[in-house]
Parts: C-alpha cells; structure tokens; sequence
C-alpha cells in the first residue's frame, strides 16, 4: 500500500497513460513552456507535471487520483494571476482551458460556460447572439478566476461584479465528486472562487446588447498633470449633478506608455443600445480635457475587446498594487497626477481605476455573497510591470512610493478592504479581504473542504 504521506506520481502516470486524450507536459516535454507560458513571466515556479482534462469527468478523475496519492495540485482557469498562484514547484497544474464551451438559454437569459474559457472567447460567442455579460477589460483573462474573486469591469455599473452574473455552479469537490452548488455552496463561490473545489461549469446571467458605443480615448498629455487634474474636476461635477452618471457608461480612467509616450486616456464603454444618448455621453467626456485622438465608434463588446486588447502586453515581469477609495477627491488625484508624470517609460507599466456602482453595490443587495466591499468605491490598480527585466527594480520603485502615497492620503477616504487577486501573497490579510464575511467563509471551508484539498486557492483559510 503506498505511503499517502509521500506524493505518488506513478499511479498518476498509470491514470494518465490510459488516458491519452488528456494533454500532458512535464518539464522535458517540447510543449512544456509554451503550456507554461503566463502573462508574468516567473521562471522560478516550475510544475512538475501541467495536464490538460477535457470534460468534466476527466477533472473528477484527476482530483481523486491526485488526493488518494498526496499529489500537491493548482488549479489554472486562464493564467493571469498576478503573482502566479496557479503554479507551485513540484505541484501539477490542471489547466482547465480546454474545457471553454459556452450554452446559451436565451429563454432563461443565461448561459452555461466551461471552467476554462476565456473572458475573449465568452464575449465571442455571446456576440453572435447579441448578448453580452459583465466582463473584466483584459481578454485574456479566465472568466470563471475574474467572476468568482469579485470581477471589477466597466461594465459593472451596469449589469454588477462579475460575481453577481452566478446563478450557478458545477463543482468537482475534496473527494472527487461532481455536484451541482447549492445556494450555500455559491454564497461562498461567488467572491470565494475556488476554494471549496473545482469550478467546473457556471451558469451566468447574460444581457441582450447588439450594439455599443465604444473606444479608446487619449487627452492631450504634454501637461499631464493639469489634464488627469481638468478631467477629475469635470467628471467629479458630472458625477453629482442631477442624477449622476448613466449606469450604461463605462468609464475607465488610465495612464499608459504610448507609441508617442506617456498619455492619460479613458476606456470608453456605452452598454446601451440607445447609441444616440451614448453619444451625448460620449461628447460630455470628450469635453473635460483636450483631446489627442479618440478611436470611440459603434461597435460590438468583442469588437471593443479587441481594441483595448492591443494595449496591453501579452507577457511581463511585476506585480501589481492596489487600493480602496471612497471617491477620487483633489487630495487623491492630486497623487496620482504627479505619479503619472513620474511613471516609469518601460511600455507595459500602466495605472487604472475601476469604478463600482449602481447594481453592485450595497443599495443593490447582495447576502448571496462573500464578496464583501459593496460601498460604491474606486479601484486603483499600480502596474509596475516592465517587458525589459532591467526595468523592474525602477518600476517597482515608483510603483511603491506610489502606493504609499495613496495610503498617505485622508484616512477616511480610504477602505479597509483589499482586492484578493491583487494582493500579494506575501501581503495578503485574509480577514482584510473578506471583513464581515470571514466567519461565513471559514465555516463554508470546514464544510467542503475540511481537510484544506485545495489549499492552493487564492483565498487560502
């Protein structure tokens, strides 16, 4: 009988050897690093073993393989973790990415999409049947990672975190069983993510939109630091004149390295088929600074992906920072305009801000989740990550003294919470995270998942 105490990796090879639909690599095999392969780039996590399961059972049967013989384990679902927790040395990786297909009930006004698919390939295929979800701003971002953490996205002051797409759930549990979620099980799924088991399958809301108003804008940024400063005092004044701003507009502040250098430009995103008051929207932000070039037009939400797409990098060395604010008051974008003017030129640092509202927040409801920050807020993701290895000390550096100036600011302004994927693991604060629902959370795990099977999951109690 084999010591369960030490990992057996022969009964794992015996299961995969009769198994040869299932892809799998180790790190001699000619397709190991392109499997490897993540949006950070950190060579010193090395898997022993990345195998690729194509159906829901051939996850089942992984899970018990791999729990009756201690076989450490990740789970991956895109890829684009920050800080690269879907990997672990000498762990194996079940890379669920193949296992991406989307249902459609247009009756019901969902869909039933596999634990793998990408945030680009979900909105692909809901295209093509006039239907959208809300969904982050990287496309190739795991769906069911960013749905499950929270899901910030510009289209959450319309249709609400990601997390509150979730109608439900398929689940490959600790003992290697397929379940469908109860509503206790998805409370916790929907902000917990993967922590009590395998997200094998969800089941979203999904919204009718054929058409959207959409683009990129960049303002005049000679001057930065009066432009980020003009714009903040306009969208603050249109943000509380009569009844504020339209939840079909998304817009998401940002601070890149261009082809033509440091730019302060806005994500635009109106999620309305009223295209005719988009474009009113769409000249009220044109208006709070000068404008540099806008490619904003009728367009699809894959079609806008797309776009947006071309401005982030496939591959980077960093990480990322983040912080909670109550609102972007003058003290604030005072910080984060002379920041900008500072950042780093290496093409992939970035800085943007997420903003929640309307439907996600706490005016809406939502005891059917563990996400816990639900006042409405303003996201800040630092990214001082570089595509030259040479510039990462430099980059970190600004990042730093960035964040720390954020934190600096008027303390009641800022929020105890934290964004679980963007937090360190070093950082990390389990109960800063989760606040009020930590118990429910702690409580959930000792049912599903008492023995801690997946205690590679981000949120690790």
């Amino acid at each position: 009988m084999a010591n369960l105490q030490e990992p057996n990796f022969s009964a794992l090879q015996e299961f995969l050897s009769s198994r040869p639909h299932i892809t799998q690599a180790t790190p001699s095999s000619p397709s190991y690093a392109s499997l490897r392969s993540s949006y950070i780039i950190n060579d010193a996590i090395q898997p022993a073993l990345i195998v690729r399961p194509q159906s829901t059972d051939d996850v089942a049967e992984l899970i018990s393989i791999v729990t009756a013989n201690s076989i450490p384990f990740t789970i991956r679902s895109g890829g684009h973790d920050m800080f690269n927790r879907s990997f672990a040395n000498g762990a194996v990786t079940i890379d669920m990415r193949d296992i991406a297909y989307v249902k459609v009930d247009k009756e019901s006004q969902s869909a039933r999409i596999g634990g793998g698919i990408l945030i680009q390939d979900l909105v692909a295929q809901l295209d093509k049947e006039g239907l959208v979800t809300a969904t982050g701003t990287i496309p190739v971002v795991g769906y069911v990672g960013w749905a499950t953490h929270g899901g910030y996205g510009i289209l959450s002051p319309n249709y609400g975190l990601g997390a509150d797409q979730i109608q439900g759930a398929k689940v490959v549990n600790a003992q290697g069983e397929i379940i469908d979620a109860d509503e206790k099980l998805l409370k916790g799924i929907r902000g917990g993510g993967g922590t009590f088991g395998v997200i094998v399958e969800l089941t979203i809301k999904v919204y009718p939109l054929e058409r959207a108003l959409g683009g990129l804008i960049l303002y005049q940024s000679e001057d930065i630091v009066s432009t980020i400063k003009q714009f903040n005092d306009g969208y603050r004044a249109l943000s509380t004149q009569g009844e504020g701003l339209p939840p079909a507009l998304g817009a998401h502040q940002a601070v890149i390295n261009s082809s033509t250098g440091r730019a302060f430009g806005l994500l635009f995103l109106w999620s309305s088929s009223d295209i005719e008051t988009g474009k009113i929207w769409l000249d009220k932000m044109l208006s709070l600074a000068p404008v540099a070039m806008h490619t904003v037009t009728t367009t699809t939400l894959a079609e806008w992906l797309k776009v947006i797409g071309t401005v982030v990098p496939q591959q980077c060395y960093g990480p990322i920072l983040t912080a909670n604010l109550r609102n972007l008051t003058p003290e604030v974008v005072d910080v984060i305009a002379t920041h900008a003017q500072q950042m780093h030129s290496d093409p992939s640092v970035m800085f943007g801000i997420h903003e929640l509202k309307g439907p996600a927040t706490t005016q809406g409801g939502h005891p059917d989740s563990v996400f816990a920050e639900r006042s409405a807020h303003f996201m800040l993701e630092i990214l001082p990550t570089v595509m030259s290895p040479e510039n990462l000390d430099a980059a970190v550096k600004w990042g730093t003294a960035f964040h720390e100036a954020l934190l600096k600011t008027n303390a009641d302004n800022l929020l105890p919470t934290l964004y679980l994927p963007f937090v360190s693991p070093e950082a990390l604060d389990i109960r800063q995270v989760y606040q009020e629902q930590y118990d429910a959370l702690v409580q959930l795990k000792r049912e599903y998942d008492p023995k801690n099977v997946f205690k590679f999951a981000l949120a690790q109690i």
